[in-house]
């Protein structure tokens, strides 16, 4: 009985080898984080490219963070208090190219900032990231501004900011029969 599960467990290893790889699997390495700005935090699924603590753009009270991720990523809102704002920004774009890093895109955005949708959320709710969108998460204190800005790019942009190499899909070359039905 032993050696006859032992036999099937070493067959349907042999079987799982042998599925291809789909663009799910190569994303894997791409890392969830949390990102707190002191009056929300949002936790993200497979970041690509972020800007660290140390390399964030602090300019005189505003601190803005940049993230990268893929379609189908996840945003969820971990923390919430009073004076986060009850809504993000949702503002798709044409094109997206980052020079020195994620800190730095040169976004042609698809509408004019005015045109962008405010979409309500709360704590505990997620998202599951569109690409070729920006979802823009603010929030105040005192005098003390937050921005988070999470950019989700397609396979070609997400490679030159760091993501996995996607793998190649296996082409069929053998022929194409049709039988009557």
């Amino acid at each position: 009985m032993k050696r006859k599960l032992l036999s099937i467990l070493i067959v349907l290893c042999l079987v799982f080898t042998m599925i291809p790889a789909t663009a799910t699997t190569a994303f894997a390495a791409g890392k969830s984080r949390t990102i707190d700005c002191d009056t929300f935090a949002v936790e993200i699924s497979s970041v690509y490219a972020m800007d660290s603590e140390s390399k964030r753009a602090t300019e005189g009270y505003v601190t803005t963070y940049c993230v990268v991720v893929p379609a189908g990523a996840t945003i969820k809102v971990t923390k919430k208090i009073a004076e986060s704002y009850n809504d993000y920004l949702l503002w798709p774009f044409n094109d997206i190219t980052f020079s020195g890093g994620p800190m730095y895109p040169l976004v042609d955005f698809a509408c004019h900032y005015d045109d962008a949708i405010y979409v309500p959320f709360a704590q505990g709710s997620s998202i599951t990231a569109a690409v070729n969108n920006e979802y823009s998460f603010s929030s105040h204190r005192n005098e003390r501004l937050f921005n988070l800005r999470i950019f989700v790019v397609d396979l070609e942009t997400l490679v030159q900011s760091g993501g996995a190499k996607p793998s190649q899909k296996a082409a069929y070359s053998g022929p194409v029969t049709a039988a009557p039905s």
